[in-house]
């Protein structure tokens, strides 16, 4: 599959969810890392060392930019996507390679901290992403057409091989 072109009608503003990923990841890579200065400010969920978390953030973080990458090069601005990239990095099993990278990155810091709060937050953080692929799925649907849902059926959602 190539990348197709179409012309685009509207800016589409992200949803509500979207600011809620963003919040809650910042949120809690910030606490990951107070966690590790300070100690966690509640019970001990998951015991990991250190570097697995750090290794997590680093790869979700690094998968992120890299298919932030590969959209810019194709794409004018995001919000008014010309182009469906459907045959480069991880758009070949996922549609949403970069929230993929962002729950990654989340799972990290809840393994840097590894405490309830990290937890609930990354369980949060993970639900407003898949939030935020459901309904980009639908505004590509409405611009791409029949190329996006041919895409959509071969593909995943976010995460490969299983949504």
């Amino acid at each position: 599959m190539e990348a197709v072109r179409t012309r685009h009608r509207e800016t589409t503003r992200p949803p509500l969810s979207w600011f809620a990923k963003v919040l809650t990841g910042l949120v809690l890579i910030a606490y990951a890392a107070w966690t590790v200065w300070a100690g966690p400010a509640s019970p001990r969920l998951l015991e990991a060392p250190l570097w697995i978390g750090q290794a997590l953030l680093l790869a979700g973080a690094l998968i992120h930019l890299h298919h932030y990458g590969l959209l810019k090069s194709w794409n004018d601005r995001l919000d008014k996507p010309s182009t469906l990239l459907m045959d480069k990095g991880l758009f070949r099993k996922v549609r949403h390679p970069m929230y993929f990278g962002d729950a990654v990155a989340l799972l990290g810091a809840f393994a840097m901290a590894g405490d309830l709060l990290a937890g609930a937050m990354a369980v949060f953080g993970i639900a407003a992403l898949a939030a935020t692929c459901i309904h980009e799925d639908r505004v590509m649907e409405a611009l791409f057409g029949a190329e996006q849902r041919t895409w959509a059926a071969t593909t995943r959602r976010m995460v490969p091989h299983l949504w």
